[in-house]
């Protein structure tokens, strides 16, 4: 008896442990990329929702801002250092997560709204600072 009570409890644990191996695998991230958001972009407005927000017109001077690549893969300029990385939706397209080669965390940004043509987010570190991205190209 007391045999098989030590066999049932062995192969119990035998068979209910997991394999560390499936453990370990990375998360996998839905995406949700809409099509239409794919492309290069440029900022274009910005505005201060703390008073009236009345959108003006902005440049930074640069060719572009951010490309939004198809495979969930982005590029900004003019960043020279950690200037790559990943980004993915939430499910319902509210939010936009970047995170650089260099990050350790995806940043939250919160899309206001978005077009075939541009979006409008807020800044992560300006509370209250909406910038407009017009797409200059696919």
């Amino acid at each position: 008896m007391k045999n098989l009570i030590l066999i049932l409890f062995l192969l119990f644990f035998t068979f209910s442990c997991s394999n560390r191996a499936e453990d370990e695998k990375p998360i996998q991230i839905e995406r949700n990329i809409p099509l239409e958001i794919q492309g290069k972009y440029k900022i274009t407005q910005r505005t201060n929702w703390s008073g009236t927000h009345v959108w003006n017109d902005y440049t930074t001077g640069n060719p572009y801002e951010i490309i939004l690549k198809s495979d969930g893969n982005y590029t900004m300029y003019p960043v020279t250092n950690c200037n790559k990385g990943d980004f993915y939706f939430s499910v319902d397209h509210k939010f936009m997560f970047l995170k650089s080669e260099c990050g350790v965390a995806y940043v939250k940004w919160r899309i206001w709204e978005y077009y075939s043509t541009e979006f409008i987010f807020l800044d992560p570190e300006f509370e209250g600072t909406y910038y407009r991205y017009t797409k200059i190209s696919d």
